[in-house]
């Protein structure tokens, strides 16, 4: 029974540290944002095409639409949220 556990404890372990390494890491808009820079500073030093730089923007859009928006808290809604 001892063996039985300890095994499967380190198993589970295992399962967990290589899901960790493998599977994708979450967008957050910090990652995004530095990758936009980073896209911008290229193409503007000429290092990647406008065709590249498009391709790039595309994917960076796409990914940004997956960032969970912050939900809107307000008690009283007099405003729509979003709006100073």
């Amino acid at each position: 029974m001892n063996r039985f556990l300890i095994s499967f404890l380190i198993g589970a372990i295992l399962a967990v540290i290589i899901a960790g390494i493998f599977l994708p890491q979450k967008d957050d808009g910090k990652t995004i944002i530095a990758e936009w820079e980073k896209l911008a500073r290229d193409y503007q030093e000429g290092k990647i095409t406008l065709a590249e730089y498009r391709r790039g923007a595309e994917k960076l859009i796409e990914r940004s639409k997956n960032i969970p928006r912050k939900p809107c808290n307000r008690k009283w809604h007099t405003k729509p949220c979003g709006s100073k």
